[in-house]
């Protein structure tokens, strides 16, 4: 005996899906859900923007014609690099589809720089209250988390997520400290040379970082070693923070 339920929603949900396609309909809720990201993109790019340009020719004391003319270079960039997403997401196949693997992609990036810009401020409002050498501690477990959520496999959109903010923390937090500590525990005589010397440090620790990883992927086959031995070495260095101690006095 034929299952005619069966037989028939199969049959008639696909149709309906070809119609969809074919007649351009979007439904409903891909619509309310496209404008809420779309509102919340455009609330952080506009923003920005229109406080930028006032800050800049007030007070920076920037010419108008040169601000100008850097808004203009922005959206050149933009005329150029859109249509070339459009054409690469539409030769795009897999199976969550055309464009939501650059969507989940972009999510977690712009995660990253949100969290980097709050992280510079939590970090100087914490700097008042709390010893450098302790908030230091803190701030580095935080990339130890998130390198262990990826390198332990916690890979869905959630784990990614919370991963890019925790590291995107410690990433607006690093800069700070690394000029904050120089100053308190060695003094300004000789403040620029020994900024520049940690500085290059962490510049060169970000250029050999992504070499590492690389070769730990050809040898091992996966990031997941690497992420997880990135996670070990954040931990020790947040408690070789701990060791610095208070700050010394009578320091020039």
């Amino acid at each position: 005996m034929v299952d005619a339920t069966n037989n028939g929603s199969a049959p008639q949900s696909e149709a309906h899906q070809a119609g969809t396609e074919e007649s351009g309909y979007v439904p409903r809720r891909l619509s309310i859900n496209f404008g809420v990201g779309a509102l919340g993109m455009a609330i952080v790019l506009n923003t920005p923007a229109g406080i930028l340009a006032p800050f800049m020719t007030n007070f920076l004391g920037i010419g108008a014609g040169t601000v100008a003319t850097l808004f203009l270079v922005s959206k050149l960039y933009d005329m150029v690099t859109d249509p070339l997403m459009g054409m690469v997401s539409d030769r795009t196949q897999s199976r969550w589809g055309r464009r939501r693997p650059y969507l989940l992609v972009g999510g977690i990036i712009g995660a990253i720089g949100i969290s980097v810009l709050i992280g510079r401020v939590v970090t100087g409002f914490l700097l008042d209250h709390v010893r450098a050498s302790v908030l230091s501690t803190v701030v580095m477990a935080l990339p130890a988390i998130g390198c262990f959520l990826w390198g332990a496999g916690y890979t869905g959109p959630n784990g990614a997520l919370i991963a890019a903010i925790f590291v995107g923390l410690a990433g607006g937090a690093e800069f700070d400290l690394v000029a904050y500590m120089t100053s308190r525990y060695f003094g300004l005589r000789h403040y620029g040379k020994l900024y520049g010397i940690l500085f290059s440090s962490v510049i060169a620790g970000a250029a050999i970082g992504p070499l590492m990883f690389g070769f730990g992927f050809d040898i091992l086959g996966s990031y997941g070693p690497v992420l997880i031995t990135a996670a070990f070495l954040f931990v020790i260095g947040g408690i070789s923070q701990l060791f610095l101690g208070h700050y010394p006095k009578n320091i020039q």
